[in-house]
């Protein structure tokens, strides 16, 4: 999820909640309050928080640290949109995970949840590289409309007087009566 993030906010930088899952991840010393401040600054000014991000040396309320940590990250996102234009959908890919070092930060990370994000990761590569071989020249916003991440919560059959096996997670936020 955290890649197709980076994916959607490369191709729609106003995506706002995309932005900020992205934003310090992996690790970037990007914290709450500067996000908040970024975001108070963006409604001020009626921008996303992509714009907001283009005049970094104007939000007063951050300090040098913050901005010093979001420069690199707001410098690889323009870099990426860049890119986008020229590369193919799995080669934006590839590149998207190894300038964000989101797999090195999984690898350091060494958890069983960490490998198996790398290999969701893997396999999402290789749906890349299927979409791109069935579709030549279709272009991100294709792939990412054509992507499905439809968790099992969105493929239940709503009916009456039945049970639904899901993580508490994903029960989360949903109307259930009760969760056991």
């Amino acid at each position: 999820k955290d890649i197709i993030a980076y994916l959607k906010v490369i191709q729609n930088p106003a995506d706002n909640i995309s932005l900020k899952r992205i934003i310090n991840t992996p690790k970037r010393g990007i914290g709450n309050a500067t996000i908040e401040r970024i975001e108070e600054y963006a409604l001020a000014q009626g921008e996303s928080i992509y714009e907001a991000l283009l005049s970094l040396d104007e939000i007063t309320s951050l300090t040098a640290r913050a901005k010093n940590s979001l420069k690199p990250f707001m410098d690889m996102m323009n870099t990426l949109m860049a890119k986008m234009e020229v590369m193919g959908v799995r080669e934006l890919i590839e590149d998207v995970i190894h300038s964000s070092g989101y797999i090195e930060s999984l690898k350091k990370d060494g958890t069983v949840e960490s490998r198996t994000r790398i290999e969701n990761i893997e396999e999402f590569l290789s749906v890349a590289l299927s979409f791109e071989e069935r579709n030549p020249g279709e272009s991100l916003e294709d792939f990412l409309a054509s992507v499905s991440l439809l968790s099992d919560v969105d493929k239940t059959i709503d009916a009456d007087n039945v049970v639904t096996m899901m993580t508490v997670h994903s029960a989360k936020g949903l109307e259930f009566k009760a969760v056991f």
